[in-house]
């Protein structure tokens, strides 16, 4: 059950995932920083979807509902962030590299065996501090 998902919990959170993710790769533990690099983009959209919650109205019960999704494509959705997607996607190849390692992961990914290889590729596809996704997504924090 879900407790109240403030967007600075959110935001906390996926800082949080992201240190647990670097600790468990250094580890050797991959399968569970790969499953916990997704979960960071995911907890850093859902901080961005939070701000559209406006106090004293009821929003949308789509946007509600929608808003539990693990599905990073719809939380860009949700976010509002599709444009300035596809605008980097269209002009960054080296975005567009980051964002199709990380459009990639699912929920489902905790139930599959990951190696060291694509558990570093998608961390760093997350996690670099110049170039990642999660940096990417700050901006609109």
């Amino acid at each position: 059950m879900y407790g109240m998902l403030t967007k600075s919990l959110l935001q906390s959170l996926a800082e949080t995932r992201r240190r647990d993710a670097e600790v468990l790769l250094l580890n050797g533990r991959h399968s569970g920083a790969y499953y916990l690099s997704g979960y960071v983009v995911e907890c850093a959209l859902k901080a961005i979807i939070a701000s559209r919650f406006l106090q004293d109205v009821i929003p949308p019960k789509n946007l509600v509902s929608d808003t539990y999704t693990h599905e990073l494509g719809k939380l860009i959705g949700l976010a509002g962030l599709k444009t300035d997607l596809d605008k980097y996607v269209a002009g960054d190849q080296d975005f567009t590299a980051r964002w199709g390692i990380v459009s990639k992961w699912s929920e489902a990914s905790r139930y599959e065996d990951w190696d060291a290889a694509n558990a570093q590729t998608l961390y760093d596809s997350v996690a670099d501090p110049m170039k990642g996704i999660l940096q990417w997504i700050k901006r609109f924090w």
